[in-house]
């Protein structure tokens, strides 16, 4: 009697003949003998690399059961890789794959091996699997649909499924039009929201994220979904989530989806929201927990920042800041949280009216303690009151001085410290006084440095800090003549003794301020502020810049430190903008352009663009824009563009060609300007510009330039005349211009004036453009020659100056002169 075959042995004999079948190309009888060997042994490595290559290799024929994928699953025994189920699924026939799985009622049986805790080795295996099916497929979306309406997952499931099927879930509701109604998908929707409460507040960090990712996702379909929210258990636990011990990136989101709650609050009702807030904020308070409170308190806090109505309706609620102060706790944490909450009322007239009418006894009492923190912060409420109701508040100098350095002391010691702080900062940085010595205080600004590194797009953070380093930096607007005879007017209407200046805020204090910070090298946590894209962080990152480089002799360390690149990062999209000189909090683009101009006048451009990525063309239309805009309002800063627009033009001739056609219309206006410095400056920048063709073909276009450029040549302005005759020299070496300046009446006489000049260059350009006219023209007029006495003027050229260049040029030019003349006669 034969012995029975062991399933070894069995399994042996199919894959031999699964591998027979194989080399004679039948593939369908070689799948079905693997299969059936599959199902006898799922853990034989053999069988499973023999189906993964057939699947690979004949993507386009075979569709394997949706059976061999749940054995694989379901398998414990052995962990498969992602890819091998994911390859079931993808390929050339990928559609009709996924339809035979949806066909078999695939996304349910995966679905229900959570509910009973069939995977063991897969769990995230099928998550990752079910993701990836819903969000190519709108077929297994509806499976999915399916799914969620019959079982309606509770609390239970969902605690029993890995974050992938959450997200899943989140796909398939923000997929609106796949459901079968509005009616049921509001209807799910509710109860999903419903579910997921006690996992926003109990579950682990990476869950709570994936929740609240999902919730903003959804949030984007608009009021309905906002609607269904507001009504749910979760809206709470979005709330308490906001507390002081969750982690931060849990407080940035869920104060996220706050934000946009608020902002949707008309969909729903003002009222709702102002009800369920303050409701939130009352349970609170009977609770009496230190970490209810502090939620309470956080939660007012953020509210005045994205909506201070709302907020101080509340605040100003009959017995809401009575039932504080009665109740103020020992606690210092607690203490903390409640004057960072008062300080953010600050913002509302109305708030501080209150405060300064019930609050001020509480804060001169919590001054009196040892916590350095709450005396600090009382101080700060102080003098936020104090300044908001009187507009000339009697602040005591000292005070204000102890309280900035309790102020670094706290910075510096705790990076993470209370946003308050760095906000009282902004408030003492206001005070000459203050500013010298914060300036001197290089602690602080490794603190600020060090926070910004950690946390780069921090707002509540960055906006105070940098608002500060502005107040210390910042120069003093210069009073016209008119505005000082306005003051001194007032002055004496008022019968108040004329204002002495405050030697503190004297442009040399201020410059000495700019030193030492340029000194701390906080170019990179610039840099790095601007990765938060806020207008408003922009706009302080290029005025405090651009006080830095009002200083000559600084601009060239603000070039080695990179800040011309944190200047083109803030000015490359310029076009998205309009550009004006208005001195808003947003208006970045102006300070930005305005100090780049201040580098490039000091710095050799070449320096500049040979080692940066960016190159002159990322900088020309932004300058030309400022230019023109300037022209009214600022004359210095046109001037100064005009300046910095003559440093590129001296680069290369590429340049030069591409700047005529910008700049020939502005500068074809600002040359007959009446303004000295801005006429010279233009005549300079026309200096550089007709070295290249483009520049002479505009000349040549019009010969009433050439007329114009001879006038100021003439010009009593020696740089403006030099320039000019530089513009000539060049243009003299084209024969068509020769003949226009001789043509002109006093034409040759303003050139010959150049020579009899002191000013060597002046000389030097002369000479130029004779010798060109001579060269190039036939000597027709020579007898204009002799009349000018040019040879005798020549003479005297050569005995008073020892410029062997001048020399040479004047007897290269007699030399012509007299070999013409000779031919001539």
């Amino acid at each position: 009697m034969e012995e029975p075959i062991n399933i070894e042995e069995k399994v042996d004999i199919f894959i031999k003949k699964s591998k027979s079948c194989i080399k004679l190309r039948k593939i369908k009888e070689a799948v079905d003998i693997l299969l059936e060997a599959f199902y006898i042994s799922p853990d034989n490595e053999e069988i499973r690399v023999l189906l993964n290559e057939l699947n690979k290799k004949f993507e386009g024929v075979l569709i394997f059961s949706f059976e061999i994928i749940k054995a694989i699953l379901l398998n414990n025994s052995r962990k498969c890789q992602d890819q091998e189920i994911f390859d079931y699924f993808l390929g050339i026939n990928q559609d009709l794959r996924v339809k035979k799985f949806n066909e078999s009622n695939g996304m349910f049986e995966l679905m229900e091996g959570f509910s009973k805790s069939l995977y063991i080795l897969h769990f995230y295996v099928v998550g990752r699997l079910i993701l990836m099916l819903c969000s190519f497929s709108d077929l297994t979306c509806e499976s999915m649909i399916n799914y969620i309406m019959i079982k309606e997952p509770d609390m239970l499931f969902l605690s029993k499924v890995p974050d992938t099927i959450i997200q899943a879930i989140f796909l398939v509701f923000f997929k609106k039009s796949l459901w079968p109604s509005t009616e049921k998908w509001e209807f799910s929707l509710r109860n999903f929201f419903n579910s997921i409460s006690k996992d926003l507040e109990e579950s682990k960090k990476e869950r709570q994220m994936t929740l609240m990712k999902g919730i903003d996702h959804i949030f984007s379909l608009g009021m309905d979904v906002f609607r269904i929210f507001s009504n749910s258990s979760s809206l709470h636990n979005i709330f308490t989530l906001f507390g002081h011990k969750n982690d931060k990136e849990i407080k940035k989101l869920s104060s996220l989806l706050i934000f946009k709650l608020i902002k949707q609050k008309k969909a729903i009702s003002d009222e709702f929201f102002e009800n369920f807030i303050f409701n939130f904020i009352v349970e609170s308070f009977k609770d009496g927990r230190n970490e209810t409170l502090i939620a309470a308190y956080s939660i007012l806090t953020y509210l005045f920042t994205i909506d201070e109505s709302m907020a101080a309706k509340l605040f100003l609620k009959d017995g809401f800041l009575e039932e504080i102060c009665s109740d103020i706790k020992s606690d210092d944490e607690v203490t903390l949280f409640l004057l960072e909450m008062v300080s953010s009322s600050c913002i509302n007239i109305d708030c501080c009216k209150k405060l300064m009418e019930i609050f001020i006894a509480v804060l001169n009492d919590l001054k009196k303690q040892k916590n350095i923190k709450i005396y600090s912060l009382s101080e700060i409420i102080i003098i936020k009151l104090t300044s908001q109701i009187n507009k000339k508040p009697n602040i005591n100098k000292e005070d204000v001085l102890n309280l900035a350095k309790n102020l670094i002391l706290i910075i510096s010691q705790d990076y993470d410290t209370n946003m308050s702080f760095i906000e009282g900062l902004a408030y003492v940085s206001m005070f000459s006084h203050v500013k010298e010595y914060l300036a001197s205080e290089e602690r602080l600004f490794i603190a600020i440095s060090q926070r910004v590194k950690k946390e780069p797009s921090d707002i509540s953070f960055i906006f105070p800090a940098f608002a500060s380093i502005r107040n210390i930096v910042g120069y003093k607007s210069e009073l016209t003549e008119e505005q000082k005879q306005i003051i001194k007017l007032k002055t004496i209407v008022q019968g108040s003794s004329e204002k002495t200046e405050d030697i503190l805020e004297s442009n040399e204090k201020v410059t000495e301020r700019c030193f030492k910070i340029i000194n701390y090298q906080m170019s990179m946590t610039l840099s790095l502020a601007l990765s938060c894209q806020s207008d408003s962080i922009k706009t302080l990152c290029s005025k405090i810049i651009l006080s830095l480089s009002i200083e000559k002799k600084h601009r060239i360390i603000l070039a080695k430190q990179g800040f011309i690149r944190i200047l083109y990062n803030i000015i490359k999209d310029y076009q998205t903008k309009t550009l004006s000189n208005d001195d808003s909090e947003t208006n970045y683009l102006y300070p930005a352009i305005v100090s780049l101009v201040k580098i490039l006048i000091t710095v050799n451009p070449n320096l500049i663009f040979d080692r940066s990525r960016f190159q002159v063309d990322d900088v020309i239309k932004p300058i030309y824009e400022c230019l023109k805009i300037s022209e009214n309002d600022n004359s210095i800063v046109q001037f100064e563009c005009l300046l910095a627009l003559t440093n590129l033009a001296s680069m290369n001739i590429e340049i030069r060609e591409k700047l005529v056609p910008i700049l020939w219309p502005t500068i074809e206006l600002l040359w007959l300007s009446d303004n000295q410095l801005i006429q010279r400056s233009t005549v300079q920048l026309i200096c550089n510009l007709v070295a290249c063709s483009s520049g002479v073909a505009i000349f040549k276009k019009h010969r009433q330039r050439i007329h114009i450029l001879l006038a100021l040549a003439d010009s009593p302005d020696n740089n403006t005349r030099s320039a000019a005759g530089g513009a000539l020299a060049i243009l003299s070496d084209d024969l068509s211009i020769c003949k226009i300046i001789l043509e002109e009446k006093n034409g040759i006489k303003i050139i010959l004036d150049m020579i009899n000049e002191d000013a060597e260059d002046l000389i030097h350009r002369g000479l130029v453009c004779i010798a060109n006219i001579i060269y190039s023209l036939d000597f027709k007029d020579n007898v204009l020659f002799k009349k000018l006495n040019i040879i005798e003027d020549l003479y005297k050229i050569i005995k008073k100056t020892e410029n062997k260049e001048i020399i040479d040029l004047s007897y290269q030019i007699i030399e012509e002169l007299q070999k013409k003349m000779k031919c001539t006669n």
